[in-house]
């Protein structure tokens, strides 16, 4: 994925960046747009001495894509340099991680849809 494309998923997307940054606050209703929450939630998951809740995961995301995101994280989002111990590793930045992969497999997605529909499967 090219910088630009990775650029524009995330900057398209502060707000959303931000708002798990500053409260962190688990919400069921919140859970579906944020699937990093709705995993926390499932798993519960408790949050750590600083309020944050440490994730393994990051997709598909290579070491070279995880520090580069985490770059762009800290450049971008208000704060975050101030507060990388809630955000790196953690929820924020694990919905970075899904912004991009979805972004980079949109097209993966559509096809998957279009086939299950094709046989008949809920789409």
């Amino acid at each position: 994925m090219t910088t630009q494309v990775q650029y524009f998923c995330l900057s398209s997307n502060i707000a959303a960046l931000q708002r798990l940054l500053d409260s962190p606050n688990l919400n069921q209703d919140e859970a579906e747009r944020y699937p990093v929450m709705d995993f926390i939630i499932r798993s519960k998951k408790k949050p750590d001495g600083v309020g944050a809740y440490s994730i393994p995961f990051c997709g598909d995301i290579s070491s070279r894509e995880y520090a580069k995101i985490a770059r762009w994280f800290s450049d971008n989002i208000p704060g975050a340099p101030s507060q990388v111990q809630k955000w790196l590793g953690g929820m924020p930045l694990v919905h970075a991680f899904t912004l991009v992969v979805a972004h980079r497999k949109a097209g993966e997605f559509k096809n998957a849809r279009k086939l299950r529909t094709r046989n008949g499967m809920i789409a």
